[in-house]
């Protein structure tokens, strides 16, 4: 028998649709990569995330840390970064951010307090449900 949460990181190297049409509107021509973390399975749970880009070495290169604790609803919403990173930057190979061609990313996921009420956190921190993918 399983106990806690089972979590789903998605990472979208072009940035996802919202993101991308908010960039053709503007005329923006720096692509990011997106990041959103989900509670899959288990418990809806109050937690506060980092997510951290990892160099080739193991050494952090980039974190993001939410700055309110969220509540993750089973299977409803997510939590995460239209613009984490910047794609190039992970592309630059003088960054040594990818390891054979592969972006390494930890979520740090700190659970127990109370959310605080619903809204954006911050710049660059959302809230979506299954409906803005």
């Amino acid at each position: 028998r399983r106990h806690g949460n089972v979590w789903q990181l998605q990472l979208y190297p072009g940035g996802t649709a919202l993101q991308v049409n908010a960039n053709n509107s503007n005329n923006n021509t720096i692509v990011h990569v997106s990041a959103f973390l989900h509670n899959v399975e288990g418990p809806d749970v109050n937690a506060k995330t980092t997510f951290i880009v990892r160099d080739a070495y193991g050494n952090t290169f980039h974190r993001e840390t939410s700055e309110d604790v969220d509540c993750y609803k089973a299977l409803k919403e997510c939590f995460g970064y239209f613009a984490f990173v910047e794609r190039s930057v992970v592309l630059d190979e003088a960054n040594s951010i990818l390891l054979r061609g592969m972006l390494i990313v930890d979520v740090e996921v700190q659970t127990g307090s109370k959310p605080p009420p619903r809204r954006l956190v911050s710049k660059n921190h959302h809230i979506l449900d299954g409906n803005d993918f």
